[in-house]
């Protein structure tokens, strides 16, 4: 049976929570807590996504053998619901049905877009370049951290280069690239984890991240607001990390947040066509000048909105077929995660 992590499905599941939220309170005019949530929910679900591509890595049956059934499990589980509801479904949540299929697959494959979906795509590649990770530490033999991280800066290059050249390769590639590596290299390195558990290394962090997340998005110039956002991004990862293993949470909270980490793409997918009636009903009425109560009274209506994806994804639970379609839960055969120390590359 396959070991739950079930601290990280706590900070997967938060981390879904504050992306429902963000996307619930972006209409606010000017910076906003939208700002303050955006700078963190995706890195942070994205450092999870890293650390446990490594500790659910297991290359006994031989490295390509391993990577054809990730990157097989990864294009059923993300780019087949990817396709299906960016091509159709969303066609006719918007009222357009006069779905021509063809011109909407080269829309979303050819030429991606960065908006609603466009996550699923994303984070099917930086699985791929995990794969291009994976063969090529284990080529360069011994384990480093200074030869895992010139792997990795080369890969970030590449995708850099990749997704201005290139029109399939996602536009945001390599703005999400460093937190999901960050997760891989804080997953496969012990000593990173031991380093953060001094006192004033997280104190570092907390304060980093308080800054640069609260300074995100004030600013016009957008290279600045990026360095902030990316700070944010890897020492909020760090923070919420530490927070979730060492601190404990009360039960009902906690088994909230692992209903919603176990069930993350479910909200991820369903939550737009909830913002979308949501917003044909309220529009913004429910906005506010005051940051605290936006944020209070968001994440109420974001917390109702992910229980009710949880429904729904569980009803459709019921039908496997529809299941793996719609959400990509195909019942895939489990392999047993490997500790950093016995994952043997």
């Amino acid at each position: 049976m396959q070991e739950r992590f079930e601290y990280l499905d706590v900070l997967r599941g938060f981390a879904m929570l504050m992306v429902v939220l963000g996307h619930l309170v972006a209409g606010s005019n000017g910076w906003s807590v939208s700002y303050w949530v955006n700078s963190f929910h995706l890195p942070l679900f994205l450092f999870v996504g890293g650390f446990l591509a490594y500790r659910t890595t297991n290359i006994r049956n031989g490295l390509w053998a391993f990577i054809y059934s990730l990157i097989t499990k990864r294009a059923l589980s993300l780019l087949i619901p990817y396709l299906l509801w960016s091509c159709i479904l969303f066609s006719f949540i918007g009222g357009d049905y006069n779905i021509d299929l063809l011109a909407n697959l080269k829309k979303y494959i050819i030429d991606p877009p960065t908006m609603v979906l466009w996550f699923l795509y994303t984070y099917f590649f930086l699985n791929i370049l995990y794969c291009i990770y994976l063969a090529a530490v284990i080529y360069l033999g011994k384990n480093h951290i200074v030869k895992d991280t010139i792997v990795i800066v080369i890969l970030f290059a590449l995708s850099f280069y990749a997704q201005k050249h290139l029109p399939v390769i996602p536009r945001n590639l390599a703005v999400f690239f460093p937190y999901y590596f960050l997760g891989v290299l804080f997953s496969k390195y012990l000593f990173i984890e031991e380093l953060l558990n001094r006192k004033y290394l997280i104190v570092l962090c907390a304060l980093a991240f308080g800054f640069t997340s609260l300074m995100y998005g004030r600013l016009d110039n957008g290279a600045i607001n990026l360095v902030f956002k990316t700070v944010a991004g890897c020492s909020g990862s760090l923070v919420f990390y530490y927070i979730s293993k060492n601190l404990k949470l009360n039960a009902g909270v906690e088994s909230i947040l692992i209903s919603f980490g176990k069930n993350s793409i479910v909200i991820y997918i369903l939550h737009f066509t909830m913002l979308f009636s949501i917003y044909r009903v309220f529009e913004n009425s429910f906005m506010t000048e005051s940051q605290f109560w936006l944020f209070i009274s968001g994440l109420i209506v974001a917390v109702v909105i992910s229980y009710c994806c949880v429904i729904l994804g569980n009803l459709l639970k019921t039908i496997p077929f529809f299941d793996g379609l719609l959400f990509g839960r195909w019942k895939f055969k489990k392999s047993q995660p490997k500790s950093a120390k016995s994952t043997g590359y």
